[in-house]
């Protein structure tokens, strides 16, 4: 539970720094959504960054791009965060 707790806060610490968090109603969220919906958005955070580089072909940055505003939407839609961050999870080994 102290564990949980120290993620937690360090989460909410990081996306306070985050330029771009994605804004959705966490109040009424379990603590476990809140730290998907913390994590999602941390990673979503590392896939602007990789939108971004002008480094990558565009066919890879255009497909990052499209991950990255789905997850978007389906937080903002009111889907579960954990059902997002584990999609999230799933597209990193493709990213």
């Amino acid at each position: 539970m102290v564990r949980v707790s120290i993620i937690f806060l360090a989460s909410v610490a990081l996306l306070a720094c985050s330029e771009e968090g994605v804004s959705v109603d966490s109040s009424n969220l379990s603590e476990e959504a809140r730290t998907c919906l913390l994590s999602a958005n941390l990673m979503i955070d590392v896939a602007r960054q990789a939108v971004s580089d002008t480094n990558s072909r565009p066919e890879r940055r255009e497909a990052r791009r499209v991950l990255m505003e789905d997850w978007i939407a389906r937080l903002e839609a009111g889907e579960d965060p954990c059902s997002v961050y584990e999609a999230i999870g799933a597209s990193s080994t493709t990213f």
